[in-house]
């Protein structure tokens, strides 16, 4: 749950003082929790430079190197816009971060501060040059040093507070969850269609196994790393990845690494490197010595050992050569052909994936120690991942273009009996807001759903203001009452 605050000293203008030691060491995580607490959404406010705002949403929650608030509902003056908000302690913070120079931040419409400047003033603009309004939560909030500090789990509470519900979580407290759970199927199919319709036009564009391969690549990127992995898979084309498979079993997985830019360089009189990166690097310098890296950025600040890009790709080479002789699409298609059970399919699928053996088995990266344990390169919630989301939609794609109905309802069965993929941070936070606490394990299906009623909905609107999809579950509600 959210943090409870005083606020019995909101007078009628709504105005109230914070009250803190400037001394203590509040983080912005402190300040964004408040925020997204609705503390100053009660009515209008008015920033330093004198607009009027009230707060309807205050947006999307991000834990990511970008705005810290994304998709809020701010009105401005009487006019309604949305767009993001950036929380820091001073203001000075917005030039600090380098948030003026950065265009990911060119959608924030208010700058969020505890401390207001020295003099009062306070100036700080966009990448695009536009001027940022403040809102100074000290003149506007009555807080308790002692009520900031026991700050629990920023990355998870919040999405657990009643207060984070949205308007079409009534129908559960109604007695009528089949109307969110229903919808929640079709928004699942619809998910799938969408992904299907851009299957069939990579397909068109680079044939089909270049377009799964780029496809598992992207899926093996783990969030910030997908366009650094669609980038390798399209410099290395899937026919020359073929064709390292076949030359030598290590061949591949070296030209990866090195275009990735994570194979090291043995420098004279350096540090000694592992018997297995000796061997990548004798490779890379017999086979393609004139071969350069691109410039990929791999910021793997909070990523788990587990899921580093060495890693990944070193599972990526694996799969090509497991399926090299028959081709990724061949060998795919030969599954579904000869398995009709859906549990026994998915057993075949994950089969394909390397298990923990040699080298990646105990190491996170090639030139660290070994780890305690052991893992394979491609843990089991990926693969369900890339089972759901990119082998599902080729075969969906490939069954409608060769006119296989008999196909596509094999294909519809087995997704709908797929489970769950990880949670990510949008389920997460979506979960409770559909269907609060009656929230339970659910099946891949509707786990895609709710992701399509964030994008489709949600994303945009998170106050529900005036949101259409409420209409359509009231009709459908009524119809189911008749």
């Amino acid at each position: 749950m959210g943090i409870e605050y005083d606020l019995a000293t909101y007078d009628a203008a709504r105005s109230f003082v914070v009250r803190e030691d400037r001394e203590a060491a509040f983080s912005e995580a402190v300040v964004q929790q408040f925020w997204y607490d609705h503390a100053v959404a009660a009515g209008p406010v008015e920033t330093l430079e004198g607009h009027q705002v009230e707060v309807l949403s205050p947006g999307w929650w991000n834990h990511c190197a970008v705005p810290d608030f994304q998709g809020a509902q701010l009105r401005f003056n009487g006019t309604l816009f949305t767009g993001d908000v950036e929380i820091h302690l001073e203001h000075a913070a917005w030039y600090q971060h380098g948030h003026h120079q950065d265009g990911r931040y060119n959608n924030v419409l208010l700058h969020v501060l505890l401390h207001p400047p020295a003099d009062g003033k306070a100036r700080v603009e966009t990448a695009a040059g536009q001027a940022l309004p403040h809102l100074c939560l000290d003149s506007l909030c009555r807080i308790e040093q002692q009520q900031l500090k026991p700050l629990a789990d920023v990355e998870t509470a919040p999405e657990l507070a009643p207060r984070s519900h949205g308007s079409c979580n009534r129908f559960i407290a109604d007695g009528q969850p089949e109307i969110l759970t229903d919808f929640l199927r079709l928004s699942g199919d619809w998910r799938l269609l969408n992904k299907t319709r851009y299957v069939q036009e990579r397909i068109k564009a680079v044939g089909a196994n270049q377009a799964t391969y780029e496809l598992i690549a992207r899926a093996l990127g783990y969030r910030q790393f997908v366009d650094n992995f669609e980038r390798i898979a399209r410099a290395l084309p899937y026919d020359r990845a073929v064709q390292m498979a076949h030359q030598e079993p290590f061949l591949l997985e070296a030209a990866l690494l090195f275009l990735a830019g994570l194979l090291p360089y043995p420098d004279e009189g350096g540090a000694p490197i592992p018997p297995h990166a000796e061997r990548l690097v004798a490779l890379r310098a017999q086979h393609f010595p004139q071969m350069r890296p691109l410039a990929l950025d791999w910021k793997v600040a909070g990523v788990r050992p587990n899921n580093y890009p060495g890693r990944r790709l070193a599972g990526l080479a694996a799969l090509v050569g497991r399926t090299s002789r028959q081709g990724l699409v061949q060998g795919l298609d030969r599954f579904w052909k000869e398995e009709e059970r859906p549990v026994a399919l998915r057993r075949a699928f994950e089969a394909l994936f390397p298990t923990a053996m040699g080298f990646w088995a105990n190491h996170y990266r090639i030139d660290r120690p070994a780890m305690k344990s052991r893992t394979a390169p491609v843990g089991n919630g990926r693969i369900r991942s890339i089972i759901g989301n990119v082998f599902v939609p080729l075969a969906f794609a490939r069954a409608r273009s060769s006119g296989q109905r008999s196909w596509e309802e094999q294909i519809l069965d087995f997704y709908h009996r797929l489970p769950m993929e990880p949670d990510n941070g949008i389920y997460k936070r979506m979960l409770p807001r559909v269907l609060g606490d009656h929230a339970h394990r659910i099946g891949f299906q509707s786990q895609q759903g709710i992701l399509q009623l964030h994008e489709d909905w949600c994303k945009s609107n998170p106050s529900c203001k005036d949101c259409a999809l409420l209409a359509y579950l009231d009709a459908q509600a009524r119809r189911d009452a008749t």
